[in-house]
This record gives C-alpha cells, sequence and structure tokens, in this order.
C-alpha cells in the first residue's frame, strides 16, 4: 500500500504530486501549495488544504468535480476541481483538494487597463455565470471580490474567468466578522450587522466590480478601514447615482445597468439572472458593432494592401524583365553558371505571386455572397494574411532574391565583359606597342612617309575594335556571333601587320645606328686630340714641378728618381704621337661592327694618354706632397716643442704638487694642536693671574711686619712676570691665529698634473721618433715606392703630433691650475712656517728658564745659542707677518728638524730641573711627583701657579693626591 504523504510528494486520486512552493493565498482554516504531476514537471495545479470542513461541504465540492466532467461539462465559470482526498486527524476532518492553475487573478487582469470595454464585459458576464453557477448549488459568497475570480486565456488569446471561491454558506447571514474586503460589501451588512439577504447582497458586490471594471477607479476612496465605514453608512441614493453617471467611457444603458444593481434599498436591486441577461444583451450590441468595425477594418485594410501589393510589384516588374533577358542571354552563352537555378527560381517565384495578386483581385472583384458576416470577415482576412505575406515576401525574401539575382548577373556579365575585353585589350595593346615602336621616329623627316602610312594603317584597326566593343555592350545573341566573326577575321590580319612592321624598323634602326656611331667616332676623334693637347701643355709644367724638387735640400735624396722620370716622360711623348697620327686614317663607315672597331681603338688610345698624364701628375704629386709633409712635420713638432715648453716652464713639480696634497692634512691638524696648547697656556696664566690677586687681597689681612713686606714683595715680582709672559703669549697666539684664518685651500683636479706629466713622456717619445726619421731622409735613396711608404710614414708622424697637440691645456686652464696651486703652496708653506714659528716661541720661552739657573748650562753657549734663535724667529716674523723675505720650504724642513731636537733637548733639562726642585720643596714620594700630570708641569713653569705651591703641603698633597686618582 502506498503511503498517501510522503516529504513534499502527495497522493490524490491515483495521481502522484509534489509541492514545489506556497501561494499567497493563505487563510487560518486552509493552506494554498503549488504542486506538479510526477513525470510532468511543466503541468501544474495548486494544492488546496483545508484544515476543517464539515461533510456537506465536501459533498458540494465532489458534486462540482461530478458536473465539471459530465459528458456536456457544467460549472465551467468555477475552478476546475482535478481530485479530492480526505483526511482524519484526531476527530478532525480535513480536505486536500487539487485544482487547475489560473494565469493570475482578476484584481491584476482589470487593473492592466489594456483590454478593451468588450471583453471587459465579457469577463464580467463570465464572473456572474460564476456566481450563479455556484449559487444553483446552495452557496453563496458574502465577501464576493475580483481576488475570488481567476482567468485563463484560449488558443485565440479569449479570456475564460472562472470563480475560485466556493462559499459554503446557507442563505442564513453570518457575522461581519468573517468579511475580509469591506469596499465590496453591501452597505446593510454593516447596518444591520448579520439581519441581511445573502442574494441581494451578491448583487451589490457584483455591481461595485463591475464599476471598477468599466472606470478603472474603486468606487470608494479612503485611507482607512473606519473611513471606509463612515463612507458606507452615510452613503445615499443620489450620491451612488452621481457616482455612476461620471463614467466617461460607457453608454446609459451600461450605467443604468449599474445603477440598478447598486441600490441603496436591497429590495430595488436588479436579479442576478436579469443583470445576466442585459450583458448578454450588451455583449451582443457590442459584438454586432465591433464586427461591422472588423469589416471594415478588413476592406480597408484590403484596399490599402492590395494598393501597395501592386504598386511594389510593378516597381519590381521592369528589373525582373531585365534580368529575364540577360538570363536568356548568358544560358546561350554559357551552359552553366553560378546562380543560375536561384535566378530561375526569382522569375518563377515572380509569376507565382503575378498570378495570386490576380487570384485575389478576381475573387474580391465576383461580389460573391457569404454566409454571414462572420464569414465575410474571414474572407477578407484571409485577403490581408496573403497580401501580407506578398508585401512581406517584397521586403525580404523578394527583395533578397532580386539582388541576389542581380549580384549572380553582375558577377556573370563581369566575366563576360572581362573575357571579351581582355581580347579587345590585347587587340589594343598590340596596335598601341606598334605605335610606340614607330614614335622614336617621328622625329625624323627622312622616315616621315613610310611611319605615315603605318600610323594610317593603325587608325583602321583602331576603327574595327571600336565596332567589336559595340557588339560586346548589346548582349545579344546576333551581336556575340557578328562579334566571333570578325575576331576571326582580324586576328591573322594583325600578326601579319606586326611581322612587316617589325622588318621597317629594324631598317630604320640600323641607319640611325649607323648615323650615331659616326658621331661617336667623331667625338672620340675629338676627345682624343683634346686629351693629347692637355698632355703636351702640360707636360713641361710637370718637367718644371721635378726640377723644383731637385732644388728642395729635403728632396736631395730623390735625385736619380725624378731624372729618371722625365727621361721617360719625354720617351712616351714621342710614342704617342706617332700612335695619334695612325688614328687619323681611320675613314671607314660602311658597317656598325667596323665603326665600333674604330671608336674602341679611340677610346682605348685616349685612355692611355689620359693614365699617362694623370700617372705623372700623380707622382709628381707624391714628389710634392712628401715635401710638404716633411716640411710641415718639422713646423708642427716646433710648435709642440715650444708649447709644452711653454706649459712645463710654468707647471709645478709634480712630486711636491702630490706631497702637498698628501700633507696639507697632517700639517693643518698640527698647526692646530700648536694653538691649543697656546690657547691653554693662556687659560693657565689668567688663572695664576687671579691666584696672585687673590694672595695680595690675603696679606692685607695680616700684621704688618718685615717678612710681610718681603712676602708681598715677591708676590708683586712675580706677579708682573706672570703679566708680561701673558701678553708675549696673548700677542703670538693673536697672530697666529689671525693668520690661520686667511689661509685659502682650492681643491684641485690631479689629472690635469698628471697629463702634463704624461705628456712630456710622449713627447720624449716623439722626439725620438722624429730624429730618426730625420736620420733615414738624410741617409737614403728613395724610389716611388719607397717614397709613398715613406710619406705614409711622415704622416702619421703628423697625426701623432695633432693628437698630442689637443692634450695641451688652454691657455686660461692652466693659468687657472697655476694660480690655485700658487694660492695652495703659499698657504701650505705659511702653514709650515707657522709651527715653526710656535716651536720657535716655546724654544725662547725655555731658554729665557734656563738662563735664570745658571747652574744648569754654560752662559756662553747659552747666550750665543739665544742669539740665533731670536733671529731665526725675527726671520719667520718676516716671512709671515711683515712679507720681508722668503724662506723656501726646504729650509722650513731643515728649520723643523732641527727645532724638535733642541725642544726636545732643552724639555728633558727643564724636566729634570723641575723634578729636583719639585723632590726637595714638597718632599713628596717619588711616585706622586713622577704622575702623567707633574710630567707636563715641567713646560709651563712660567705660567704655573707658583703661589698655589706655597700653600699647606697637606693641602696641595690632597689636590695632587685627587689629580692622581682622576688620572688612574
Amino acid at each position: 500500500m502506498i503511503n498517501p504523504n510522503v516529504g513534499n510528494s502527495i497522493f490524490i486520486e491515483g495521481n502522484m504530486f509534489t509541492r514545489l512552493q506556497q501561494t499567497n493565498m493563505q487563510g487560518p482554516q486552509l493552506n494554498n501549495d503549488i504542486v506538479h504531476l510526477i513525470g510532468n514537471p511543466k503541468q501544474l495545479f495548486i494544492l488546496k488544504q483545508y484544515n476543517k470542513i464539515r461533510t456537506n461541504e465536501i459533498q458540494i465540492l465532489r458534486l462540482i468535480k461530478s458536473l465539471q466532467n459530465k459528458e456536456q461539462p457544467e460549472c465551467q465559470n468555477i475552478i476546475k476541481i482535478i481530485g479530492i482526498q480526505e483526511k482524519q486527524i484526531q476527530n478532525q476532518l480535513s480536505l486536500q483538494v487539487i485544482l487547475e492553475k489560473s494565469e493570475g487573478n482578476c484584481e491584476n487582469l482589470i487593473s492592466a487597463n489594456t483590454i478593451s470595454l468588450f471583453q471587459k464585459l465579457n469577463i464580467f458576464e463570465q464572473m456572474v455565470k460564476g456566481v450563479i453557477q455556484l449559487q444553483e448549488l446552495s452557496c453563496y459568497l458574502k465577501d464576493l471580490k475580483p481576488e475570488n475570480f481567476v482567468y485563463f486565456q484560449d488558443n485565440n488569446n479569449n479570456y475564460v474567468i472562472k470563480l475560485i471561491e466556493f462559499g459554503f454558506l446557507n442563505q442564513e447571514s453570518n457575522p461581519i466578522s468573517q468579511i475580509k474586503s469591506l469596499k465590496y460589501i453591501a452597505p446593510e451588512i454593516l447596518i444591520t450587522q448579520g439581519n441581511y439577504n445573502i442574494n441581494t447582497t451578491s448583487i451589490w458586490s457584483l455591481g461595485i466590480i463591475l464599476y471598477q471594471i468599466v472606470s478603472s477607479q474603486h468606487f470608494f476612496q479612503f485611507m482607512n478601514q473606519q473611513e471606509l465605514i463612515q463612507q458606507i453608512n452615510s452613503l445615499t441614493q443620489e450620491q451612488i447615482n452621481n457616482k455612476i453617471n461620471q463614467i466617461l467611457n460607457i453608454g446609459q444603458q451600461e450605467k443604468d445597468l449599474i445603477t440598478s444593481m447598486l441600490q441603496k434599498e436591497s429590495q430595488h436591486r436588479l436579479k442576478l439572472q436579469s443583470v445576466l441577461e442585459q450583458m448578454q444583451i450588451f455583449l451582443s450590441k457590442i459584438q454586432e458593432q465591433e464586427e461591422t468595425k472588423q469589416l471594415q477594418f478588413a476592406k480597408d485594410q484590403y484596399i490599402i494592401f492590395i494598393k501597395n501589393v501592386k504598386h511594389n510589384y510593378n516597381l519590381q516588374v521592369p528589373q525582373i524583365k531585365l534580368i529575364s533577358e540577360q538570363f536568356k542571354f548568358y544560358q546561350l552563352i554559357y551552359q552553366q553558371f553560378q546562380g543560375q537555378d536561384q535566378i530561375s527560381y526569382l522569375i518563377k517565384f515572380n509569376q507565382e505571386i503575378s498570378e495570386t495578386i490576380q487570384q485575389i483581385e478576381q475573387k474580391e472583384s465576383s461580389n460573391q455572397q457569404f454566409d454571414s458576416r462572420q464569414h465575410e470577415i474571414t474572407v477578407y482576412k484571409e485577403f490581408n494574411e496573403k497580401l501580407k505575406q506578398i508585401k512581406y515576401n517584397f521586403d525580404n525574401s523578394f527583395r533578397n532574391l532580386i539582388r541576389d539575382a542581380n549580384q549572380f548577373i553582375q558577377r556573370i556579365d563581369k566575366q563576360y565583359m572581362e573575357s571579351q575585353n581582355e581580347q579587345i585589350r590585347r587587340y589594343k595593346e598590340q596596335l598601341t606597342k606598334q605605335q610606340e615602336k614607330f614614335k622614336q621616329f617621328s622625329n625624323l623627316p627622312t622616315y616621315a612617309n613610310i611611319i605615315n602610312q603605318v600610323y594610317q594603317k593603325i587608325e583602321e584597326y583602331f576603327v574595327q575594335i571600336t565596332k567589336l566593343e559595340q557588339l560586346i555592350i548589346q548582349r545579344t545573341q546576333e551581336a556575340f556571333s557578328e562579334y566571333k566573326q570578325a575576331c576571326q577575321q582580324i586576328h591573322p590580319q594583325l600578326v601579319d601587320f606586326d611581322k612587316e612592321n617589325d622588318e621597317i624598323v629594324k631598317k630604320i634602326q640600323l641607319s640611325i645606328q649607323i648615323e650615331k656611331k659616326k658621331e661617336e667616332w667623331r667625338k672620340n676623334q675629338n676627345n682624343v686630340q683634346e686629351q693629347w693637347k692637355i698632355l703636351v701643355e702640360n707636360t713641361p709644367k710637370l718637367k718644371q714641378q721635378m726640377i723644383q724638387l731637385i732644388n728642395n735640400p729635403i728632396c736631395q735624396s730623390l735625385k736619380k728618381v725624378i731624372d729618371e722620370k722625365i727621361l721617360k716622360l719625354d720617351q712616351d711623348i714621342s710614342e704617342n704621337e706617332n700612335l695619334l697620327n695612325s688614328y687619323k686614317n681611320f675613314n671607314q663607315f660602311n658597317s656598325v661592327e667596323v665603326i665600333n672597331w674604330q671608336i674602341q681603338i679611340l677610346e682605348s688610345f685616349q685612355k692611355k694618354l689620359k693614365e699617362l698624364y694623370l700617372n705623372e701628375k700623380i707622382q709628381v704629386g707624391q714628389l710634392q706632397s712628401y715635401s710638404n709633409n716633411v716640411q710641415e712635420l718639422q713646423k708642427k713638432y716646433k710648435l709642440f716643442q715650444q708649447a709644452t715648453q711653454s706649459i712645463n716652464s710654468k707647471f709645478p713639480n709634480y712630486q711636491y704638487f702630490i706631497k702637498i696634497h698628501q700633507e696639507n692634512e697632517k700639517h693643518h691638524q698640527q698647526l692646530e694642536q700648536e694653538i691649543k696648547v697656546l690657547q691653554e697656556y693662556l687659560m693657565h696664566q689668567n688663572e695664576n693671574e687671579q691666584l696672585f690677586i687673590q694672595a695680595l687681597e690675603n696679606m692685607k689681612t695680616k700684621t704688618q711686619s718685615q717678612k710681610k713686606q718681603e712676602i708681598e714683595k715677591r708676590i708683586s715680582k712675580n706677579q708682573e712676570i706672570n703679566k708680561q709672559q701673558g701678553q708675549i703669549l696673548s700677542a703670538v697666539l693673536q697672530k697666529v691665529s689671525k693668520l690661520q684664518s686667511e689661509l685659502k685651500f682650492t681643491a684641485q683636479d690631479h689629472n690635469l698634473i698628471m697629463d702634463q706629466e704624461q705628456l712630456n713622456v710622449l713627447n720624449n717619445a716623439l722626439q725620438n721618433e722624429i730624429n730618426m726619421m730625420n736620420q733615414k731622409i738624410s741617409n737614403q735613396i728613395f724610389s716611388i715606392q719607397q717614397l709613398t711608404q715613406q710619406t705614409i710614414e711622415i704622416s702619421k708622424l703628423n697625426s701623432k703630433i695633432d693628437d698630442q697637440m689637443k692634450r695641451i691645456p688652454q691657455k686660461q686652464i692652466v693659468e687657472d691650475f697655476i694660480n690655485k696651486f700658487q694660492q695652495n703652496q703659499d698657504s701650505y708653506e705659511k702653514q709650515y712656517a707657522l709651527v715653526n714659528y710656535i716651536k720657535l716661541y716655546h724654544l725662547i720661552r725655555y731658554i729665557n728658564r734656563i738662563k735664570q739657573k745658571p747652574n744648569i748650562m754654560d752662559q756662553i753657549e747659552i747666550t750665543k745659542y739665544e742669539k740665533e734663535t731670536k733671529s731665526l724667529l725675527q726671520n719667520y716674523e718676516n716671512y709671515l707677518f711683515n712679507n720681508k723675505i722668503q724662506i723656501k720650504i726646504e729650509e722650513m724642513e731643515i728649520n723643523r728638524k732641527e727645532l724638535e731636537q733642541q725642544l726636545e733637548k732643552l724639555e728633558k733639562i727643564l724636566e729634570q730641573q723641575n723634578y729636583d726642585s719639585l723632590s726637595e720643596r714638597l718632599k713628596f714620594e717619588k711616585q706622586i711627583i713622577e704622575t702623567k700630570w707633574n710630567n707636563q708641569f715641567y713646560k709651563i713653569t712660567d705660567f704655573t701657579q707658583m703661589i698655589r705651591l706655597n700653600k699647606i703641603k697637606t693641602e696641595i698633597q690632597q689636590v695632587i693626591q685627587e689629580k692622581f686618582r682622576n688620572q688612574f
């Protein structure tokens, strides 16, 4: 046994259906789904499921189904019931009904406003029938509205309207709460609250629907349900009548029908059957009017169509006639050609159209009797359909056929014309070539008569060819036969004519060729004479040039070669003069071959004379070129030497230039360090001055005594010495710093001086080559071949000198380089001198301190040493600050070494003396005195805080120890 419900499938009355989706028609008592029959998914149905239903209602549905399935079906305006299945669930009876699926509900159809009045009234008539059919089964709809009806379209695109709701109501009234669409209900339903006649309420609802159908507007216009209820309650019959009379697109009879249905008092409303009868009368009347219009429209269309078709046909007749004639012509010429079948079909198709038009006109003019107006409409529609088909054929197929036929005819015509014109073109080309043959002789009077006869014959042939062209264009069988016969006659005539003309041309060309050769011979004879004249006239000049070269000292080694050349030149002149005299006797001009032979001899002799002259001229030129190249080499090399010597005299020594560049930074740092030392000394001097001032202030607080006065005197003296030493130091530091700020160093390109050094090397190599060349020139005797090679070598040397000259820098570049170098050199030397100057200053300081200790050095020796040092210091001051003397860098370098040795010597003496003094006075441990701090103390004793050393030993010891700890 099959389970009736499995998943989305349902089994009803032997058929299995599958659910697709739910529809928007749902309610508390039913559900609607779209289903399709298993095995036929394109056939769709509506599954209507009643959750609660009474037995008598099921009986009504089965009755409707049986009536719809009778041999003469009834209830055709109620939705067709396909199948019914009952279910009992928990003592509750439910029902599943399969209904046919429509194309949509009538609310959407009548709102579309795209249907005629007849269609609208026909739709309403079917609605009334549906309601009557339902009421005949004792079923009533209190909620009657357009959504209760659906529509289908038959094969003729006519609308079929069916009622989709079954009502299931008896005539007794029901509460208003069950009504959903109040805008279609009768007023008494609201007023009586259930005490009304269901038959008359349906008349009111159908009247409201009819108003909406014909006016395309709703009867009531409201914002909400409450407003609608107020409008219905307050509605008067006068308002209803006025609203109906305002409908514009219907007649008074239709308005009266709506008025009779929309009566405020239900007992005055028209019966439902009467409504149906009047609708049928209206539809019959409208249908008759529509048929009259359709018949007139069909006849009007016929007149237009037959006129257009005949017009279009007459327009095509000339083309078809021309195509037919050309088709017959080319069938005679070509047995088969492309498009033959299509053209045959076009001619046959044209004949059929002509016959069809004639048949239609004959039937229409026979004034035959019609069974009915609809029959007459049908006949005219058939005429129009045939005429429309013919018009369509004209607009599409026929025009395309004509277009294709014309293309085929044009293609075969083109082939025909090209084929025949090719033959004519060959004839014309043949005659034109004959004309061209004689055109070149048209300016020769000797052959004028012969050429005119040929031209006359050519013109006669062109006349015949023109006649052939006219025959081709006619495109008839007679003309084509005449054309073929004429071609057979003219072809052999043109062949013979060509042969005759070729013989004439050959004779004329031979005569002309002999005349040209004679002229060429005379021209060559003149050329030989002219060439001989040139040789004879220029020979003395060539000899004179050779003699002049012999007198040139540079060319003494070439004397033998030149003498031989002069002798050989005289011999060549004598030999060629004899040949020239023999060529003057040429006088045979009876054939082209003999004349050509004579011309060749003259051309060869002319070439020989020309080569003789050119060879001699070239060799003299080689000698002259050799002499000129040697002179140019000597001149260029002299200029090159002068240029390089001039630059070498200005350029600095390369090693010194590099030395300044490499050592400048080192000396700059050394000078900076020396100035820094001077600045530190000046700081100590200023600090010492403050200590002297403080010591004198402290002495003022002590009691006057002899010892106090001695101490104050000693302090004042030391203060004065410290001040004098500070003034000297300050002056030295100021002068050194000022001069240092004035020193300027400019970056220079090393490549320039390197190029100059390389240029000097190349210059030496070039000088060796030139010396070797001069030795060859003075020691050898050259042949012409050797002379040429020697000239090439000299040219190479000239090129080398030119290349070297290009590498010599311009004067301005050299001057800028020299100026920058001199500035750098001056700054470098002054920077070097400043360091020596500072070292001399330190040396003088040390000498003064040593002089204060007679037991350290011999006084005579130290006095002499002091005098020499001060003199050297003065020299450096005059060089650095007064610009009175010049000190060479080599001397500065010697002074530097000596100064460093002297300073080292004196510093050791002062170091030992300072160490002994501190050890004796401070009584410190040796380890403390030898600290780094104390080791440098001796260099600046003249600025050291002397008073500070005399302070309390413990305080000094703490300070020294603290310094010691900070160092290590």
